[in-house]
C-alpha cells in the first residue's frame, strides 16, 4: 500500500475492527439467547420457573 497514508491505514484498520466487533456481538447475542432458552428448559424440567407463580423455591437469603 505504497500510496496509502497513515490516516487511511488507521481508518481501514478501524473499520475492520468495527466489523469484527459487530460480528462478535451478533455471535454473543445468539449464544446468550441459546443459553437463556436452555436454562429455561432446565428450569421447566426441574419443576421451577421464573414466572412468579410461586412454583420455585426462594433462596433463604431472599429479603423482599
Amino acid at each position: 500500500m505504497a500510496g496509502e497514508s497513515r490516516v487511511d491505514r488507521l481508518l481501514a484498520d478501524s473499520e475492520k475492527l468495527r466489523e469484527d466487533l459487530l460480528r462478535m456481538a451478533a455471535r454473543l447475542m445468539t449464544f446468550s439467547e441459546q443459553l437463556t432458552a436452555e436454562t429455561q428448559a432446565l428450569r421447566v424440567e426441574a419443576g421451577s420457573d421464573d414466572t412468579g407463580t410461586g412454583t420455585h423455591r426462594r433462596p433463604p437469603y431472599a429479603t423482599d
